[in-house]
């Protein structure tokens, strides 16, 4: 018969036996054995896709409109610094217009010849009214420039509104300048008549003695 010491192996064998069979249920009759696990090597875990390099960021090309904005200013610059024999042969080479940016720089190319003959003393030639007809056409069609010529249409012709407004005033002013010349020519005359007849004046008698 074994002893106590000897059963106390048995009693721990048995316990673990028990606990193996708490934790894995029995499979239910009937069903086949699991395949034992793969000891091969385990697959590499998926690496995920470097994104497209992204393609080379190149300027973004100026929409219509600012295109024409950058020509229109490049081109009042260049009138700033041309003579007005310049600015003549400049409006010749753009009559007639080839395109709407080209008679919308005609336009302004009359107005800097306007500018430069009141400078001058010149009066007009017409620059205005042929600057407007100029930016009639423009400002009605659809295109970069219709903008840009609508407010010089408008400015200009608010500008011959001004001017139509200051011609009887300047022809009032012309009239009392020439009657103010008139009345000084009279006066001058009256004093050269008073300075002549001083004179011939017979000299004044003494008075007879007491």
């Amino acid at each position: 018969m074994p002893s106590p010491i000897d059963r106390r192996p048995l009693a721990w064998l048995a316990l673990l036996a028990l606990a193996g069979c708490a934790q894995w249920p029995a499979s239910p009759p009937g069903t086949p054995p699991a395949p034992p696990p793969l000891t091969g090597p385990s697959p590499e875990p998926a690496v995920a896709a470097p994104p497209p390099a992204a393609a080379a960021s190149s300027p973004a090309l100026p929409s219509p409109a600012e295109a024409a904005q950058a020509r229109l200013m490049a081109w009042q610059d260049k009138l700033r610094d041309l003579p007005a024999a310049d600015v003549a042969r400049e409006i010749a080479r753009r009559d007639p217009p080839a395109d709407a940016g080209t008679a919308v720089e005609a336009a302004l190319a009359l107005l800097q010849a306007r500018t430069l003959a009141q400078a001058a003393g010149t009066p007009p030639n017409g620059e205005l009214l042929r600057a407007l007809a100029l930016l009639e056409p423009v400002a009605r069609a659809p295109s970069p420039w219709q903008t840009t010529a609508r407010l010089l249409q408008a400015r200009l012709a608010e500008q011959r509104k001004l001017e139509e407004q200051l011609v009887p005033l300047q022809q009032q002013l012309r009239e009392q300048q020439r009657r103010i010349e008139q009345l000084a020519a009279q006066i001058e005359a009256l004093r050269a008549i008073e300075r002549s007849l001083g004179g011939t004046r017979p000299p004044a008698t003494p008075p007879a003695p007491r």
